[in-house]
């Protein structure tokens, strides 16, 4: 559309008296398209947390940089972020937080961070600059699976998807499982779990099916309230990371399974939800229609099928879209915030929105 602007021959081959009003629409269009997606990604996206009692402050930090100062209240510091997140790649907090909130708000808002205390400034500086330059910004820069790994989770998949076919048990894939499904047709090439969910009224047959798991070769664990695990027997043996020298109770790699309970939210929608308080506080967003259980179909997945609730789409806005902006996943990534082999934060701090520039899956043999 931007050629018009600049070629004021083809701007005048238009209609007589066509041509103001065609330069309002265009204006009207490109002003209220979101920023963030009217150009490319130029930097990686650094949150920058300076403590009170550093010897700079965070306004000499940005003075000294091209960061931008970020006022926020510690208290809430999400209600600024709502607004700037996918305008502001680098960023100042104007005031410090501790660790956990910041780790939140970092992978809440597709940013790594760093904090700074004894640096000097200069040091700091330095410091921001390389890792600037260390943080992917397309997600064919975010490290992958090696085809061993992911063809192991297919396999585990393909072997969960027999079992529950022989118990005629409904199941369907959630989270980065359903978003793979949805935008890759396969894993994620970086996702190293799989996200999949049934109905409470089917908890009991998982005690029924242990005998057919364990003919080949996996174990189910009832790891926590309404959730399971289904892992290898013969897998990498996951270490406690809260206690050293101990190991989980489970094997990598697994499938997380969510036991989902129906809700009677008013007289003409039922909503599936996680039962349990604890739950359902973390993952509030984690509910389907009832609607959406009762179409459940299957799409290609790598190698397999595998079964997606109805109007995936719905699901997959609410719990990876952003403010205002719903269908951001369908551009954007964000690299894994967990690592499930050592069930432990990755070595990086955070995690940044990548330009999606690869929509293949991870590999299979």
């Amino acid at each position: 559309m931007y050629t018009y602007f600049r070629n004021s021959q083809k701007l005048s081959t238009l209609p007589k008296g066509c041509n103001i009003l065609f330069l309002i629409c265009t204006f009207l269009a490109f002003c209220t398209f979101p920023t963030w997606l009217r150009a490319e990604q130029k930097t990686s996206r650094l949150l920058v947390n300076i403590a009170s009692n550093a010897s700079f402050s965070p306004e000499e930090f940005v003075k000294a940089t091209s960061a931008t100062l970020l006022p926020i209240d510690p208290r809430n510091p999400y209600k600024t972020f709502h607004n700037i997140c996918l305008q502001e790649p680098f960023v100042v907090l104007s005031s410090p937080l501790e660790e956990r909130p910041l780790r939140l708000l970092a992978t809440r808002y597709g940013y790594r961070y760093v904090m700074f205390k004894d640096e000097s400034l200069e040091d700091a500086i330095a410091k921001a600059e390389n890792l600037l330059l260390s943080i992917p910004k397309y997600s064919s820069e975010i490290k992958a699976l090696d085809p061993e790994e992911s063809n192991r989770l297919y396999v585990l998949l393909d072997k969960i998807d027999q079992v529950f076919t022989k118990h005629q048990t409904k199941y369907w894939a959630g989270r980065e499982t359903l978003l793979g499904a949805i935008r890759h047709k396969g894993l994620l090439p970086w996702d190293d779990y799989l996200y999949l969910f049934i109905l409470d009224i089917d908890e009991k047959k998982l005690e029924e099916m242990k005998e057919d798991f364990e003919k080949v070769g996996l174990v189910v664990h009832k790891y926590w309230k309404e959730l399971y695990k289904i892992y290898e027997k013969d897998g990498l043996a996951v270490k406690d990371s809260k206690n050293p020298g101990q190991d989980l109770p489970f094997r990598y790699p697994a499938a997380d399974i969510f036991v989902m309970s129906l809700e009677k939210r008013n007289e003409v929608q039922d909503v599936y939800i996680h039962k349990s308080y604890d739950f359902y506080w973390h993952w509030n967003h984690d509910r389907f229609f009832y609607s959406q259980i009762e179409n459940i179909s299957r799409i290609p997945f790598g190698p397999l099928t595998i079964p997606i609730p109805g109007d995936p789409e719905s699901y997959l806005n609410r719990i990876f879209g952003m403010p205002g902006y719903p269908d951001f996943w369908k551009k954007y990534a964000i690299e894994p915030i967990f690592d499930h082999k050592v069930e432990d934060w990755p070595s990086y701090k955070g995690a940044t929105f990548v330009e999606i520039d690869d929509f293949s899956p991870a590999s299979w043999k």
